[in-house]
């Protein structure tokens, strides 16, 4: 694919992830994909990678729990089979706990299929909103 194919694929995905479309979003990642978060999951429970098959109840339990959730993509970078986006989101859960973050997520495509998600963001920002939920 070319990579204004590959930056459409990703575009895509990050607009079933901010509708919430996460059978949708998750058929345009191939079987063998792998999505990383920033840090160590055994001090950071999103942190390290997992399998497209750990992604979907994970990434799914976390966004259930808003009342509404926004994704949304300031830019997007293509090169090769890579395609670099810069995003923030806000939702509202629980007892109107407010989630904002930033990112940076670096998608590696193959063959129309994400094949690789590689996401940075602010911890403390889900650490938080972890808490506010909590109380």
């Amino acid at each position: 694919m070319s990579k204004d194919e590959n930056k459409h694929l990703v575009l895509r995905f990050c607009h079933y992830l901010s509708e919430r479309k996460l059978d949708d979003m998750f058929e345009l990642m191939s079987e063998d994909s792998t999505w990383s978060g920033v840090g160590q999951p055994k001090t950071f429970k999103y942190g390290g990678r997992r399998t497209k098959a750990q992604s979907i109840p994970f990434i799914g339990g976390f966004l259930r729990g808003f009342e509404s959730f926004r994704f949304d993509v300031h830019s997007a970078t293509a090169e090769d089979d890579r395609v670099a986006i810069e995003a923030t989101s806000h939702g509202v859960g629980p007892r109107g706990a407010v989630y904002e973050n930033q990112y940076i997520l670096v998608f590696v495509c193959r063959d129309g299929f994400i094949v690789r998600i590689s996401e940075f963001f602010d911890q403390l920002a889900v650490l938080e909103y972890e808490d506010s939920v909590a109380q």
